[in-house]
């Protein structure tokens, strides 16, 4: 059974190029249990819409999967119609968040025929199992499908429990040196070293968050949040180093630490084994926020070990947005945790959700404002309700989506404006947000550094002081 898995280029025109963890852990599966796999990278080679589907015409497969974001329904929509003209007989299995989310609108509005929801290490090999021995999908866990025309929703599959329990990712399966080539182009201010010295490569450590943002969704939405023990971590980061020589490692996860005790168990282990490697996470905004003696103490574990910066998202300055998002953190709260790193010499990027129902003039500004108190210049965009999500039914139940497909089909990049939940006029909104986030960004980066789109900047900037040590363990 011949099997093609397909990673997207959904930006051809960024020269940035992120290793694909997701689908590399279902190729490795896939892989290793000894199936015909092919991998057709959009992504590292930049291919065109032309040549994917000369390329799908020149070959036949008997099972086609690929995913995306739920962003990117569009895109996914065409490409499947592609699969399906090319290979009329392939099964066409779609995964990701865009399957997870929506999975009855992939399968009542393309010719998809399976969605696998969730995490689909374990799915996705009962699955092929039963495509190669004609079985039915009845009782599957984790999927949705369709037979005779009407769509069929199994169980969801219970979360894989012990993280560590996974494979480790076979990234040889992919053009592996596209993705270094291109590496130094992946990497936020502030830069710990020189950029041709950079080396980078992502890892995957933990799955789900702690937090439950009206906001966000992500493919472990309702399941507990899990993270990999220290020892599997710095084993796969020594594996990294010693095969493709990196220096920078990008912890790909929505959630890398959820507390003190998870970093600094991390941090302790790296310590331990003598590694030090420059590296980037996602923290919550209460790390640090209530002041005590350890927090310096671990902050300074985080910068001997290398790391260069954390992310942790303000969304808002306004307590009542705040509030609406159900985001548990106060300003007081972000400011010490920021505080803290700061003096380690870690850096604190944060990012900005606009559009609230709640947002106003003021509260625009009164966010602003604080950002610049703190001299942040965040990431900013638009709230682009997303399926499954609390602020998404809110928008249908108040007719602001009105057509489900109509809206995913014109979804995109958060900096982009898509719908208004406000009462502010779009055209005002807009240019209210540009010329904020313009004064910010003279504000704290200097006159010099204001973008003709403000908000669509190529690297997150920062004006944080960090250095790499220069030591004998960096390559």
């Amino acid at each position: 059974m011949k099997i093609l898995l397909i990673n997207p280029c959904l930006r051809r025109d960024n020269p940035r190029k992120f290793f694909p963890l997701g689908l590399a852990y279902i190729a490795t599966v896939i892989d290793n249990a000894g199936y015909d796999l092919t991998i057709y990278d959009l992504d590292a080679n930049r291919r065109t819409d032309d040549e994917f589907r000369a390329y799908l015409s020149r070959n036949r497969f008997d099972v086609v999967g690929l995913g995306t974001l739920v962003t990117h329904y569009k895109w996914i929509k065409w490409a499947i119609s592609v699969i399906r003209e090319t290979n009329p007989r392939a099964r066409i299995i779609v995964g990701n968040s865009v399957a997870t989310s929506i999975p009855e609108i992939i399968l009542g509005k393309t010719e998809a025929d399976v969605a696998v929801m969730g995490e689909g290490e374990d799915t996705i090999l009962e699955l092929l199992d039963r495509i190669k021995n004609a079985d039915s999908l009845e009782a599957l866990q984790g999927i949705c499908y369709r037979e005779n025309g009407d769509i069929v929703s199994n169980q969801r599959r219970s979360s894989i429990k012990n993280l560590d329990t996974l494979p480790d990712v076979n990234r040889d399966l992919f053009d592996i040196a596209a993705y270094l080539e291109a590496s130094q182009h992946n990497i936020n201010e502030p830069f710990p070293r020189p950029l041709d010295q950079v080396r980078v490569l992502n890892i995957s450590t933990a799955r789900g968050c702690v937090f439950s943002c009206t906001f966000c969704y992500t493919n472990f939405l309702g399941t507990r949040y899990r993270w990999r023990s220290p020892g599997s971590i710095v084993r796969e980061i020594k594996e990294l180093q010693n095969k493709y020589g990196i220096n920078y490692l990008q912890f790909w996860n929505d959630l890398t630490f959820c507390n003190k005790r998870q970093v600094e168990g991390f941090c302790d282990k790296m310590l331990e084994e003598g590694m030090y490697i420059d590296w980037i996470a996602t923290v919550l905004p209460t790390l640090f926020q209530k002041p005590g003696p350890r927090n310096d103490i671990i902050a300074r574990k985080m910068k001997d070990t290398g790391c260069v910066y954390v992310g942790f998202s303000l969304e808002s300055a306004d307590e009542g947005i705040l509030k609406a998002m159900n985001k548990p953190m106060t300003l007081e709260g972000f400011s010490n945790t920021r505080r803290t790193l700061l003096n380690a010499k870690v850096g604190a990027l944060t990012s900005l959700v606009i559009g609230y129902p709640q947002e106003t003039e003021e509260t625009i500004r009164k966010t602003i404002d604080f950002c610049i108190k703190e001299r942040m210049n965040p990431s900013v965009g638009y709230i682009q309700p997303m399926p499954c999500t609390p602020i998404y039914d809110y928008a249908i139940s108040k007719g602001i989506i009105k057509d489900e497909e109509e809206y995913l089909l014109q979804m995109g990049d958060r900096q982009d404006f898509h719908v208004n939940l406000t009462s502010i006029p779009d055209e005002k909104l807009r240019q209210l947000v540009e010329d904020e986030v313009r004064r910010c960004q003279k504000a704290v980066l200097g006159e010099g550094a204001v973008f003709e789109d403000p908000l669509k900047t190529f690297r997150k900037r920062s004006r944080d002081e960090v250095v790499s040590r220069d030591d004998g363990n960096k390559k």
